[in-house]
């Protein structure tokens, strides 16, 4: 297991262009609102899908706010994609306030995570989705089979006759 000081869960917004910060454990507000990360290399590569693992937040080319890591006692960060069948939706980063070199193990341990979340949060809003639908439906109208692929209306409409 990684042995890490804060973490941040950062999802694409609907237009798929900015990151959204979701959720953070272990860092101050100062620091999670340093600025836009989106542009930094490291965000951009585990956009693509690459883990990218930072020896030291403080000097790393792939980080735009040294300056900020220092003050925040942020050593080294790992940064992972979130996917959801291969589409990337986002990205977690695991960050230590000591700067170290992350292993293989590490990686991969952060990656399983990273897509185990993804499912997690497909789900979510699988679910929400269901539920927004059929609190649109009321019992006395039919279905709305409008909004359904027409494979699948041919199958719901079978299973009704």
């Amino acid at each position: 297991m990684v042995d890490v000081d804060a973490a941040t869960i950062r999802l694409l917004d609907p237009s798929g262009l900015n990151l959204v910060l979701e959720a953070a454990s272990g860092l101050s507000e100062t620091y999670l609102n340093r600025g836009p990360i989106d542009s930094e290399s490291s965000v951009l590569k585990a956009l693509e899908g690459t883990p990218i693992a930072i020896p030291d937040a403080t000097t790393d080319i792939h980080t735009l706010y040294h300056k900020q890591a220092a003050s925040e006692d942020v050593g080294s960060i790992l940064a992972v994609p979130i996917s959801v069948k291969g589409e990337p939706i986002g990205m977690m980063r695991l960050l230590t306030t000591e700067v170290r070199f992350f292993s293989n193990a590490d990686i991969n341990f952060a990656m399983t995570v990273a897509d185990q979340g993804g499912v997690a949060i497909q789900n979510a809003i699988d679910y929400q989705k269901m539920q927004d639908l059929l609190n649109e439906c009321d019992a006395s109208k039919p279905f709305p089979l409008r909004r359904i692929s027409p494979t699948s209306r041919r199958r719901i409409t079978a299973m009704w006759d």
